[in-house]
């Protein structure tokens, strides 16, 4: 009985407190660390009415529809995390409160708030970005004999309110953040880039969102002209890059790093529910294929003309190489691409994918005055 359940964790000293709905609010005795979730009320109360006067019936059929519980916003991230850890990143955990005069020599404390009474003038200011606070725990992690770092957070920004909701509350837009070290050269810089790159990608699609684009862009704490902005469905996330000499050298690090910044609710609230597909039936057929380009056309640009010229028989396209050299002229880039056909109802003939990489060619020829490498 319900009146015999609130009398004995009462006499165990929990406070019970029974609202108009029928719903209990129960708090136990400071000492009961172990009774954390409302089945161990159920224990509780079971041990001391006694197991043996509870009659024993069989479970009641459900006739209800089942509809699972969405999994908190933390468990959602622990996929990335899981992600980030298998790329060699470590999670790091950082104040909130940073130095303001820190913020504005980085000129990132436009939207930033100063905390009244601040113990010191280093955690004077909550954070607008993760950035920072990663580069100084590299430079930690470097000042004690640490080479190849990798570290990353998942935390909140801060950023005061602006404008009509100026009197409101400051938002906290909830971020995924990560830095690596790039040894000492170009070539390593944009390496260490594509590496990044290729981690982000593996995240974003572990949160089972859609895919993200990458635009050239400048931004603070961005090496210029090495800094891309991060953008699904037109919606800007944030920005991947070389971090700004600038930047690295006031930690006191030698070197490039790489570093990305994202906002990660829009991810969350775009994620799609994965559904199973079946194995195909039918071989796959590859193909390689090296683009030569200008300079200023993007990777994105020519996936997007693969795309629209392949048709249904393109089954996913991938680029896998960058190359500059004797064999390309200057001002000139080659990509190279692996794509993947495939037809759901027959085995594809030779021939077949011939023509459609007949017209991949035109499309780019076309659209990008490409050319091609053999």
């Amino acid at each position: 009985p319900l009146e015999e359940a609130e009398s004995i964790l009462k006499r165990l000293n929990f406070h019970v407190k029974v609202q108009g709905d029928g719903e209990w609010d129960v708090l136990p005795p400071v000492f009961r660390l172990d009774v954390t979730i409302p089945e161990d009320l159920v224990e509780e109360v079971g041990r001391v009415y006694g197991y043996d006067r509870v009659p024993p019936t069989l479970p009641g059929r459900r006739h209800e529809k089942w509809t699972p519980s969405s999994p908190s916003i933390d468990r959602r991230l622990d996929t990335a995390r899981e992600v980030l850890a298998g790329a060699g990143f470590t999670e790091t955990w950082n104040p909130a409160l940073v130095s303001g005069k820190k913020l504005e020599d980085l000129r990132i404390a436009a939207h930033a708030m100063r905390v009244m009474n601040a113990l010191s003038d280093d955690m004077d200011t909550l954070r607008t970005s993760l950035l920072p606070s990663l580069i100084d725990a590299a430079a930690l992690n470097r000042d004690r004999g640490r080479l190849d770092i990798r570290v990353y957070e998942i935390a909140a920004a801060y950023l005061a309110p602006v404008g009509e909701h100026k009197a409101g509350q400051p938002e906290e837009p909830l971020r995924l953040a990560a830095a690596a070290s790039a040894g000492a050269s170009a070539d390593d810089g944009r390496i260490a880039f594509y590496r990044l790159k290729a981690v982000l990608d593996e995240c974003v699609g572990s949160l089972s969102a859609p895919s993200v684009a990458y635009q050239r862009a400048a931004a603070q704490l961005f090496h210029p002209g090495r800094c891309a902005a991060v953008v699904m469905d037109g919606r800007q996330l944030g920005y991947i890059g070389e971090v700004h000499p600038s930047v690295s050298a006031g930690a006191k690090l030698d070197g490039r790093y790489v570093a990305f910044e994202i906002d990660v609710e829009p991810l969350l609230a775009a994620a799609r529910i994965p559904r199973a597909q079946p194995l195909p039936r039918f071989p796959a057929v590859e193909r390689d294929l090296a683009v030569v380009v200008e300079e200023t056309v993007a990777a994105a640009a020519i996936l997007a003309a693969i795309k629209e010229s392949a048709g249904d028989l393109l089954e996913h396209v991938r680029a896998f190489d960058e190359y500059r050299g004797a064999q390309v002229q200057d001002g000139h880039k080659s990509i190279a691409f692996t794509l993947t056909f495939r037809s759901p109802g027959r085995t594809l003939t030779d021939a077949e994918v011939d023509r459609v990489m007949s017209e991949i060619k035109l499309g780019l020829e076309k659209r990008h005055r490409a050319r091609f490498r053999e």
